[in-house]
């Protein structure tokens, strides 16, 4: 068996697919080569009857009826338990396409895209709970038996669509999972490591998110293009396509921007495919992705590496980090062309290996590189005492530099609040100037001068340890409060300021 340590994995995995299999010649890893495989009767039984629905669509005439009695029969109880909601839709639209309220097509695609979505969920169980407790239980065969299970279920029914997206893209999903992430992920299950066996099952949960990812990103491409041409039936099937494979991922991605997960949602199941718009559909999914790797960044900045639990845990977060932003490749390179994201994702490389050692100050060093650049694809950066600031990548200048006062960083009001997409204006009330900041139908309000921050009409807990201040005739607000009452994280490296999602 092929030997793999977490900073080789790293290694391969992250740098830009082409450039990381380039000089690649080592034929993928046999995963099973080592032990006793599982029985996965049940796993190939579920895939053949998959096939076999999915082949009654191409008969020359469909009975919708039958279809659904097969699903009902071999899938819906299996379904309900893991994603009602999907069967609840799947249900709903076999039934419509009976009275003829949906096309085959869209019917077909609720199956198939449907079905892809439970394989997903029943992978994510085994992998994230029935091998993980196992593992962790010190049962490794176990472990290694539900390993086998969840990769029968990838290789049936998910496989093809990540071949699929990785002849389309360019991407190189597939052979990072045959040759990498499943040997590490029964590598781990044969040591009995719980930490490698984390890390390893990120990749593997973050590549199959990738797949619903891209999927989704080429219906979003592809059903304003059949607008355009007057093919509306084609496209009502795409817009089923992409709904029903955003719906696997949409609780994950709410993690990342709630707002653009359902708007995303919203715009697929709305039925209408004119109202898709691929920019505004793009953006949604940058803006969730950095969202996430955001959120895995925190963690490890909070994380004490000295602690051996602590450390566990920060090399998944890390690693979970990382992935996200494997996962908005397309999306980062065509902000950022193949050399930055290439760039980006050494920094990442680089990040992951110093935390595996233990080693805050080295990561920090790697991992803010990281997040200055997504910054300028969807965020804010500047130095303290700068007349600028850098939103999204372009320079903005402001009518007065930041400062530190009290050890907070103060910004003008207006050039904040506009950076972070909102609207303010100053008014007088009590014989006081109160900022009034209005952003995505919120309105958030505090005194020059105090402490108090409403939200909405409702006081928050969360306070103005430096308030707001009038100096040289401009209003300065503090960078942090501010900007986190608004769902942003803010990131300081030296005089260096972040304001992401």
């Amino acid at each position: 068996m092929k030997k793999l340590i977490a900073a080789s994995i790293a290694t391969t995995l992250l740098l830009s697919p082409v450039a990381a299999y380039a000089s690649q010649t080592t034929a993928p890893v046999p995963v099973t080569d080592f032990r006793v495989a599982a029985d996965t009767a049940v796993q190939k039984a579920d895939i053949q009857a998959f096939t076999e629905i999915k082949a009654q669509f191409d008969a020359a005439t469909v009975d919708i009826a039958k279809v659904k009695a097969d699903y009902v029969a071999k899938f819906q109880t299996k379904v309900k338990a893991l994603i009602p909601d999907t069967d609840a839709l799947i249900i709903a639209v076999l039934d419509g396409a009976a009275k003829g309220d949906y096309s085959n097509g869209q019917a077909k695609q609720a199956v198939d895209k449907g079905l892809q979505g439970y394989f997903y969920a029943e992978i994510s169980n085994l992998t994230k709970v029935v091998a993980k407790e196992a593992l962790t239980a010190g049962k490794k065969e176990e472990a290694a038996f539900a390993v086998d299970k969840a990769v029968e279920l990838y290789n049936g029914s998910l496989k093809g669509t990540a071949t699929k997206r990785d002849a389309g893209l360019g991407t190189n999903i597939v052979e990072q999972m045959d040759t990498i992430i499943i040997p590490a992920l029964f590598k781990a299950a044969e040591n009995g490591n719980v930490t490698d066996y984390n890390v390893a099952r990120q990749m593997f949960d973050k590549s199959l998110i990738k797949v619903f990812t891209l999927a989704t990103i080429t219906y979003a491409e592809k059903v304003p293009k059949l607008v355009a041409e007057n093919k509306l039936e084609d496209a009502k099937v795409g817009l089923t396509e992409g709904y029903f494979f955003f719906l696997p991922i949409f609780n994950s991605f709410s993690g990342g921007h709630k707002a653009s997960a359902e708007l995303i949602k919203a715009s697929f199941g709305s039925g209408d495919p004119a109202k898709l718009d691929t920019a505004q559909l793009k953006d949604a999914f940058t803006q969730i992705l950095i969202g996430k790797t955001t959120n895995y960044a925190n963690k490890v900045i909070a994380a004490d590496l000295s602690k051996e639990d602590a450390l566990a845990t920060a090399k998944e977060a890390a690693m979970e980090g990382n992935m996200f932003i494997s996962v908005a490749e397309t999306l980062l390179t065509e902000k950022l062309g193949k050399d930055g994201y290439k760039k980006l994702t050494e920094s990442g490389q680089l990040y992951f290996n110093a935390v595996a050692k233990a080693d805050k100050a080295e990561a920090t060093k790697h991992l803010y590189p990281v997040l200055t650049t997504l910054s300028t694809v969807n965020g804010i950066n500047f130095e303290v005492g700068a007349s600028k600031l850098v939103v999204n990548g372009k320079d903005v200048k402001i009518d007065a530099p930041s400062m530190i006062k009290n050890g907070r960083t103060l910004v003008p009001a207006r050039a904040l609040a506009e950076a972070l997409g909102g609207k303010i204006e100053a008014v007088k009330a009590d014989g006081k100037t109160k900022v009034v900041i209005e952003k995505d139908g919120s309105k958030v309000e505090f005194f020059i001068g105090g402490t108090e921050i409403t939200q909405d009409g409702k006081k928050l807990e969360t306070v103005l340890d430096q308030p707001a201040l009038i100096e040289k005739g401009r209003t300065f607000i503090p960078v942090r409060a501010v900007s986190t009452v608004f769902g942003k994280k803010v990131f300081f490296s030296g005089k260096t300021i972040i304001v992401l999602n």
